[in-house]
């Protein structure tokens, strides 16, 4: 499935809409494409926080993390049974682990077909075409007057996250990553405000960088997330994880 907010009308926040899509294929599967992305929809709705905040937002934004949730740990099973499967590790050593995503899989498609996942996304779809926030005043304001200023927020706690790089911890790099993927989302959402040339080419440039830097944390955090899985593993499938995704080799590549 994917989950997406868009900007009808580019100039104004208040034609919002969603839309809800499903894969190429239904099954589940243990790769980033298989799975539900929220990311984009939650970075809108933060983005556009200063237009749409009210108790239905606050309430509505607690119901996504609660459904989001329920896919951290298939994505992190996926992501390291991906790296296992490139290293051709044998198919026996790392069974448990694909009995775990299975479990990770039932458990999401519990969460899709529940009446609060239901309920949720009535109530998202009904708040954004007929919410009380499109008829407030702050719903009719420019729109890249917005977009400079939450892009300017954006990425003044990007620079301040990124503060002493070198001695963060996995958690500080964690929590960097998550400021990034955010303002990469948010420059992409709102991307068509700067189509004019040559602005629509550092336009790209800044967004190919935040997709490098993202990309090199997520690889750093998957390798982090891995190792602590591993500790309570068997031996075999220990030692077999820490070959296939080494934290070393993750840190030289982004440094």
């Amino acid at each position: 499935w994917s989950v997406w907010i868009c900007g009808r009308d580019w100039r104004r926040c208040s034609c919002i809409s969603l839309w809800i899509s499903k894969p190429r294929h239904s099954k589940l599967a243990s790769g980033p494409a298989g799975k539900l992305r929220l990311s984009p929809g939650r970075s809108a709705m933060k983005l556009f926080r200063p237009t749409l905040r009210g108790k239905d937002e606050h309430k509505l934004r607690g119901e996504l993390r609660w459904f989001a949730h329920h896919f951290g740990e298939a994505r992190n099973l996926g992501v390291l049974l991906e790296r296992l499967d490139a290293a051709k590790t044998d198919e026996a050593v790392i069974a448990p682990l694909r009995e775990a995503e299975a479990k990770a899989h039932r458990r999401i498609k519990r969460a899709l077909r529940s009446e609060r996942a239901r309920a949720m996304f009535l109530e998202l779809i009904q708040w954004i075409e007929t919410g009380g926030w499109r008829d407030q005043p702050r719903a009719s304001n420019d729109l890249a007057d917005l977009a400079a200023r939450q892009l300017e927020k954006n990425w003044k706690r990007v620079a301040k996250k990124a503060r002493d790089f070198d001695e963060q911890g996995p958690e500080e790099r964690h929590e960097l990553r998550i400021a990034i993927k955010a303002m990469r989302y948010s420059a992409e959402f709102l991307a068509p405000l700067y189509g004019d040339r040559p602005v629509a080419a550092r336009r790209d440039r800044f967004i190919e960088a935040l997709k490098t830097l993202q990309d090199g944390l997520g690889n750093l955090n998957d390798a982090w997330t891995a190792q602590q899985m591993a500790g309570g593993m068997p031996a075999r499938l220990r030692d077999a994880i820490v070959v296939a995704h080494p934290l070393r080799e993750s840190k030289k590549v982004l440094l």
